[in-house]
């Protein structure tokens, strides 16, 4: 009668009932361990990406400085250097995309790259490309990247990173000399500063033996010979003009 009101038709059911509870317990336990792997996975793969991005700076700079080097006749040289490094680009560019699944958001893959090679939050990144004046055309125009005209994976957009790139070493390298300069600056002031202090403690030491020696002059008991300029004197002289000097 029981089994009956409940239309239950076996003890099969019956255990499934006492044992429901636990089964969902289960099934939400493996639903949330199977979306977290998907999520540390993905964000496992966004690291290793930064990690790439951020290595492949030390090689787009050294190429640069090789880039720079390059003289008139080594021009094809200049070219290749160019075209390794923005394919290299291109191929962060598409693991980008797939990973962040923004095949159409440039300014995502591409703010991400430029983020990590200047060193600066995704959030300017982005706001770079987007607001700043584009540096493919330099010395042309001014005019802004247009996201319904470029591509996440773009050679064109490659160029202006690494343009980008350029600029920010070349400004950074300029503040490092700016503040070295400074430094050298400060350092010959406070040597000069040293000098004069020398020089006023020297000539003041001679003054005063001139002035003791006019003074004792008249003093009874007091043989000449003891205010003559002597050997010891000229050593000390010259010892304190020789620290001075150097």
């Amino acid at each position: 009668m029981f089994l009956s009101e409940l239309k239950l038709k076996s003890y099969s059911h019956i255990l499934f009932i006492l044992d429901f509870e636990d089964i969902i317990n289960k099934i939400v336990k493996d639903i949330f361990f199977y979306i977290l792997s998907k999520i540390l996975r993905q964000l496992s793969r966004i690291i290793e990406l930064y990690s790439k991005v951020s290595n492949d700076r030390s090689l787009y700079l050294l190429a640069l400085k090789k880039i720079v080097g390059t003289t008139d006749s080594e021009e094809w040289v200049k070219i290749k250097l160019e075209e390794l490094i923005i394919e290299r680009l291109k191929r962060r560019q598409e693991e980008l995309v797939v990973v962040l699944n923004a095949s159409n958001q440039p300014f995502l893959v591409n703010g991400f790259i430029l983020a990590r090679l200047i060193e600066i939050s995704l959030k300017e990144g982005i706001s770079q490309l987007k607001n700043n004046d584009s540096e493919i055309y330099e010395d042309i125009t001014s005019l802004k990247l247009k996201p319904d005209l470029i591509s996440p994976i773009s050679y064109c957009i490659g160029f202006d990173i690494i343009k980008r790139l350029e600029k920010f070493e070349q400004a950074r390298k300029a503040e490092v000399e700016q503040k070295i300069e400074a430094k050298e600056k400060e350092k010959e002031v406070e040597a000069k500063k040293i000098r004069e202090r020398q020089e006023l403690n020297t000539l003041n030491w001679i003054e005063r033996r001139i002035t003791s020696s006019l003074m004792r002059i008249n003093s009874p008991g007091i043989n000449p010979n003891q205010l003559y300029w002597q050997e010891k004197d000229s050593k000390t002289a010259t010892e304190n003009i020789n620290f001075i000097a150097n």
